[in-house]
This record gives structure tokens, C-alpha cells and sequence, in this order.
């Protein structure tokens, strides 16, 4: 977006100096040319011209080449982005050389395309300053042969003059033609980018049921969805199918193999999944300052989500857990109990006032999900998704977690918690929500489940 942004707003920066200096210096030069020179400057000016169409064949390659350019440097770019953000792993693994000969090649890619751009104007440029030249000598060799008259010095250097005039708006306007050219590419590129397709998202949660009510349904009926749009695309993808759940206060685990649609349950719940038949509900839908919080509890109809890949902001841990949030010292102290941070920031040179850094790079991964974690519990939303959110932290930092779940300013919210900890995390739940193929195959309380030999 930044760069093909910046193809057209230089094209706009540019444009108006095409007017009114081309016309005028185009219809001057012509006039002051056919005075000077007669038929034999008006027969070179056609010519020249005429050649003009050279540019659009000019323009079509540098647009083709310019494409390349672009999608090389796409290429190049993303992956180079993936080796930085996972340097670590490389480096254990020792991958480095490896991936270094990937990046290497898509720079290879780049370079070419570049060269071939560059001798593609080398070439141009080198046309338009030699026609310009042979148009003159076919001017005074008219003037002289044809029409039989003497090339006087004040003749030959006032017409060299004006030609020289000419051919400045002639250059300018392949120059124009050039950046149109690639602009129209820029903003195909910009256009397919804003044309991608949409979620839904804001259809399927107007659908929810009103925050407004005293108990907000959350959680499906008889809902399919799937990752792509069937409107747009035949190409078969993971399906969710026949939902049919009822999230109630407390702890809901999602459990089930890897790949069985766990973390895609989440996702269609917040709107992120194309939707077929049956409908979601979601409590929430309205701005945060429209949401009033319950005077018993304080937690407003909203959703907070912790993402299985912890999201930092680079700034201090205590911004990263308010998050914008009013400040509580007391809730705060009691999210970092809650979290298993306190010795964590006790080792810490700077405590909760220490920056984390690009993506959390100063941090441990343990440490960076429990952030992400203290973050939805400071929150006042009622409603708190978990996507794996223990799967950094050992067996004992986990459990505490989890009891902290159980209690304090989380008991009296409903979390729906994805794990692939089942052992661990079971005993502390209220509901289990298995899963299999995109479909529930159970759910019910853990005792019932129990009961059943599923668990």
C-alpha cells in the first residue's frame, strides 16, 4: 500500500506541470516553425508525431516491468519479514544459510527485473534524443532540396532553437505516459487489495442478539461456516458444520485432535469466518463508550480475545496490559497475581515499567502469552476467548493460571478456552465442547462427559 500509495500520489504531484507549459510550447514551436521553415518543418513535425505511438509500446513494457518489479519485491520482502520474526529458530536449528539462499534468490528475481527495466529506459531515452535529431536533418534537407532555398545561419540556428523547444513537451509527454502507466498498474494493485474478499463480519454480529438484554445469548444455532467465500471461489476449504452451542458462565473448554476446528470456532464466533446457514451470537456490537458496566460487577457486554500467538504493542509491560483501559491499581496487582507475573517483573531491571520491545523480542515466550493474558483479564468485557493460551507456560504456571480462573475478578465471566492440555485443564471447567472434523461430536459438563467414557 505504501509504495504503490506513493506511485500515484507522485503521478498527481506531477500532472499539472503538463498544463498549460506542453500546449503552449507545442502550438508556439509548430507555429514559429511552419513561419520559419514553411511545408518542410510541418512534414518533420508529423513525422515526429507520428512516432509518439512509440511511447504507448514503451509505456506497455515499462508498465509489464514495473508489475514484476512489484511482485518481486512482494516476495522478497514477506519472506525476509518471516526469516527476521523467527531469526531465533533459524539460528538454534541452524537454517540460516538455507533461508539466506532463499532470500538470495527472490533478491535475484528483483535484480533482474530491475536490470531489464533499466536498459528497457536506456533504450527509450537513447530514441527519443536521436529522432529528435533526424526530424531536423529531414527539415533542412526538404528546405534546401525540395523546396530550393538557402539555409542561412539565421534560419538554421533559429530552427535548431525551436525544435529544441519542441522536443522538451514531446520528451515530458512520454515521460507523463510512462508514470500514467505505471500508476494504473499501482492502482489495479491497490484496487485488487480493497477488493479482497469480506468476512461478513459486521452482517453476522448485527444479527446477536441485543446486548441490551438481561441475559445475552452467546454461542450458535445450527450455524455452517467456512474459511472461503462460496460466492467467489469453488475452491473447497475447512468447514465448521452444524453448530449448535450454548456458552453458559464459567470455564467452556474446546478440546479435540489437531486440526479439528477448535481455533476456527473461535473465529467464526467473532465474525472472522464466512457464514452459510444457522446464525451466531455474539453479546457486544456497540463502541466502547456506549457499553455501561454492571454496577455489581463492573464488566461491560463485550468481548476480550487472547490469540494462541501473543500481540504486543512496543511499549512498557503496565501499557501493555491496561491497553487503554482506566486504571486500577488494585484490579492491576491482582491481574499480575493472577497471571504468575509478579516474579517474573520482580527480575525484570525495569519491573512493569520495562519495554518490551518489537513484538516482545526482550521477553520469554511464557512471559509474552501471560501479557497477552493479563490483558483480557484487566478488561471489563464479560466474554473472554482463549486460544491456547497455557501451551507456553509449564504444568505448575498453568494450573495457577487456571485456578485464578476459577476466582478473583474472573469468576463471574464466561471464557471459552481452547487447549490441546485436556488432563490439565478438565477438572477446572464447567463445560467441554469436543470436536472433530469441524463438527461437535460431544458437550456437556466434565461429569457427564465422564460418565459417557468420552473424557
Amino acid at each position: 500500500m505504501a509504495t504503490d500509495a506513493n506511485q500515484v500520489g507522485e503521478l498527481g504531484a506531477s500532472i499539472h506541470e503538463m498544463f498549460p507549459t506542453v500546449p503552449i510550447q507545442l502550438i508556439g514551436s509548430i507555429c514559429l516553425l511552419y513561419y520559419l521553415l514553411g511545408w518542410s518543418a510541418i512534414v518533420s513535425i508529423v513525422v515526429m508525431i507520428a512516432l509518439i505511438p512509440l511511447n504507448v509500446i514503451f509505456a506497455s513494457i515499462f508498465t509489464k516491468v514495473y508489475k514484476r518489479i512489484m511482485d518481486a519485491a512482494d516476495d522478497r520482502i514477506k519472506l525476509t519479514s518471516e526469516v527476521l520474526e523467527n531469526i531465533k529458530v533459524l539460528k538454534y536449528l541452524a537454517w540460516d544459510r538455507k533461508f539466506c539462499a532463499q532470500v538470495d534468490e527472490k533478491r535475484r528475481v528483483e535484480v533482474a527485473a530491475l536490470r531489464y527495466r533499466f536498459l528497457a529506459f536506456m533504450v527509450a531515452f537513447s530514441v527519443w534524443r536521436v529522432l529528435p535529431l533526424c526530424t531536423v536533418v529531414l527539415s533542412f534537407l526538404l528546405y534546401t532540396t525540395v523546396e530550393g532555398r538557402p539555409l542561412v545561419p539565421s534560419v538554421a540556428f533559429t530552427a535548431l532553437s525551436l525544435f529544441g523547444l519542441l522536443r522538451v513537451p514531446l520528451e515530458r509527454l512520454a515521460d507523463l505516459t510512462s508514470q500514467i502507466q505505471q500508476s494504473r498498474t499501482s492502482i489495479e494493485r491497490v484496487d485488487a487489495f480493497l477488493q479482497e474478499t469480506e468476512t461478513g463480519k459486521s452482517e453476522q454480529l448485527r444479527n446477536s442478539v441485543s446486548t441490551r438484554q438481561a441475559t445475552p445469548f452467546i454461542g450458535f444455532k445450527q450455524a455452517t461456516f467456512q474459511w472461503t467465500d462460496p460466492s467467489r471461489s469453488a475452491r473447497p476449504s475447512f468447514r465448521l458444520t452444524d453448530l449448535a452451542i450454548s456458552f453458559q458462565t464459567g470455564i467452556t473448554l474446546i478440546i479435540g485432535p489437531t486440526g479439528s476446528g477448535k481455533t476456527s470456532m473461535l473465529m467464526a464466533l467473532l465474525g472472522e469466518m464466512h457464514q452459510g446457514r444457522g446464525s451466531v451470537h455474539l453479546p457486544g456490537g456497540y463502541a466502547r463508550e456506549h457499553l455501561n458496566p454492571n454496577p455489581e460487577t463492573n464488566l461491560t457486554e463485550s468481548v476480550a480475545y487472547c490469540a494462541q500467538e501473543a500481540w504486543l504493542l512496543n511499549d512498557t509491560i503496565r501499557q501493555n496490559i491496561v491497553f487503554g483501559s482506566s486504571w486500577d491499581e488494585h484490579r492491576y496487582y491482582a491481574v499480575l497475581l493472577c497471571s504468575a507475573l509478579l516474579a517474573d517483573l520482580a527480575i525484570l531491571p525495569g519491573g512493569d515499567q520495562t519495554l518490551v520491545g518489537e513484538k516482545g523480542m526482550v521477553l520469554s515466550g511464557g512471559q509474552k502469552q501471560r501479557i497477552s493474558l493479563a490483558r483480557a483479564m484487566y478488561s471489563n468485557s464479560r466474554y473472554v476467548l482463549l486460544d491456547d493460551c497455557l501451551s507456553a507456560v509449564d504444568s505448575h504456571t498453568a494450573d495457577h493460571i487456571l485456578q485464578s480462573l476459577c476466582e478473583s475478578i474472573m469468576s463471574t465471566r464466561t471464557i471459552i478456552m481452547v487447549t490441546n492440555n485436556e488432563s490439565l485443564c478438565i477438572p477446572w471447567s464447567n463445560q467441554v465442547v469436543m470436536m472433530a472434523e469441524g463438527r461437535v461430536t460431544a458437550q456437556g459438563s466434565p461429569s457427564e462427559l465422564a460418565d459417557r467414557g468420552l473424557i
